[in-house]
């Protein structure tokens, strides 16, 4: 349901590519579809849904990569990691409150290691 108004987006920014403010509101555009798209996997819990959104957060994050273009990447990493993490989250709600503990240690303690060995 949301294709016509990403294609809507992308043909403004093909009829109107040098006003400044066409790529705020492509990217305005594009981020209100996508969190219509998280919040329909959310509240379905249907793993189609889910999937379609894991599919194009995916595939923005390789091109982001391939243009260079951090927010992008950031964006679209950061629903790949929550959506991940939503539909897993039976997975983590059955682990020890201690693994969690000793993993967040084991963590810090190579982080540390990092950072003093780039320092030296």
């Amino acid at each position: 349901n949301l294709l016509p108004a990403a294609w809507l987006l992308w043909t403004a920014g093909l009829i109107w590519k040098e006003k400044p403010w066409i790529s705020g509101m492509q990217r305005t555009g594009y981020v209100v579809c996508l969190i219509i798209l998280c919040l329909d996997a959310v509240f379905t819990g249907d793993v189609r849904d889910t999937l379609i959104l894991e599919g194009l957060s995916l595939t923005v994050f390789i091109l982001a990569q391939i243009k260079k273009d951090v927010w992008w990447v950031q964006v679209s990493g950061g629903i790949l990691l929550a959506a991940a993490l939503f539909m897993t989250r039976n997975f983590w709600l059955s682990i020890s409150w201690w693994v969690y503990l000793l993993s967040a240690g084991i963590g810090l303690i190579i982080f540390a290691g990092i950072l003093e060995r780039r320092r030296k």
